[in-house]
């Protein structure tokens, strides 16, 4: 399963992209226009719900519903109720950003049963798992010198693998939002 930062960065570039895919001519999509208090607020929320189903670690069941389809819905009525303006299109950002979550989840590898995760909940209590899996597990026993290597080594694959998208996504959502704002 991919590290926190990893889950930040994927959060920050598929709201991003959703933002440019739902803009259109809607006023209120772009992220200066969102009631989020500018561009660098939106980014900071993006991460935050690009990190926060993982919040279940907190309660000890890590991997079931909060990394499913169910969750995202809920994620994105969330957003939707919290922004003053395009409120259908505000929730899917916030959906696609939560989303990066599940979707990261299921692409890494999880050296733990049961593998994978709830990904269909509550349509299914089954765990799904991709295989070859794309990003490399998460080291836990932090008092090893070698678990910090590898977390290391594993939140550098994954900002080799997501930062160039998340750059991609964020200048095509400022330019958006430059375009939008006639500036």
């Amino acid at each position: 399963m991919p590290t926190p930062i990893g889950h930040a960065v994927a959060g920050v570039a598929a709201g991003c992209f959703a933002v440019c895919a739902v803009a259109g001519r809607a006023r209120g999509v772009t992220a200066a226009g969102s009631g989020w208090g500018g561009p660098g607020r939106a980014i900071g929320l993006l991460a935050m719900l690009g990190m926060c189903a993982d919040l279940d670690f907190l309660v000890g069941v890590h991997r079931s519903a909060t990394h499913s389809v169910g969750a995202t819905v809920v994620a994105g009525l969330a957003m939707a109720m919290t922004v003053s303006t395009a409120r259908l299109r505000m929730g899917l950002v916030g959906a696609a950003a939560y989303g990066s979550h599940v979707l990261l989840d299921w692409l890494g590898t999880d050296p733990g049963a049961p593998f994978g995760v709830m990904l269909l909940w509550p349509f299914s209590s089954e765990f799904y798992v991709a295989d070859p899996s794309l990003f490399m597990r998460v080291c836990r026993e932090w008092w090893l010198v070698e678990c910090w290597i590898h977390n290391l080594q594993s939140v550098a694959w994954e900002l080799i693998v997501l930062l160039p998208l998340a750059t991609v996504a964020v200048a095509l959502a400022r330019r958006l939002d430059r375009r939008t704002s006639g500036g």
